[in-house]
């Protein structure tokens, strides 16, 4: 029997992590690029190692590529984990990054925030009611 690689777990190391202990590659490079590049052994065993499948990884890839999707918060820290950081999470997340990881705003590598009459910030009104 194959064995299907380490169980799949709710990846929340990032989520935690500290502006100060983060480290970004300066290459970074988004999901499609990444995966091009990896043969197909690589390729299905960074999917089990992100808790997917190799078809969702190119679905995902294609959908944001095209700005038409996003990854969901912990699929986006697995694949930054297991890329070694080739891939940034704001690279999977390209409207939403500053709001799942305030963290990263101002980090090496980091683009610019959403500009203040986007729907993807949050207004400061929103907040004070909070």
């Amino acid at each position: 029997m194959r064995a299907l690689g380490p169980p799949c777990q709710t990846v929340w190391f990032g989520l935690l992590l500290r502006r100060q202990n983060y480290l970004v590659r300066q290459n970074a490079m988004q999901l499609l690029d990444f995966l091009k590049q990896l043969k197909p052994q690589e390729l299905e065993s960074f999917a089990l190692n992100c808790c997917t499948t190799v078809d969702y990884l190119w679905k995902l890839a294609r959908l944001i590529r095209r700005g038409k999707g996003r990854a969901q918060a912990e699929l986006a820290v697995a694949i930054e984990r297991h890329s070694d950081k080739k891939v940034c999470r704001w690279e999977s997340n390209p409207d939403r990054w500053h709001l799942w990881w305030p963290e990263l705003i101002g980090a090496d590598g980091a683009p610019d925030l959403p500009a203040a009459n986007d729907p993807a910030r949050p207004s400061v009104d929103s907040q004070k009611a909070a």
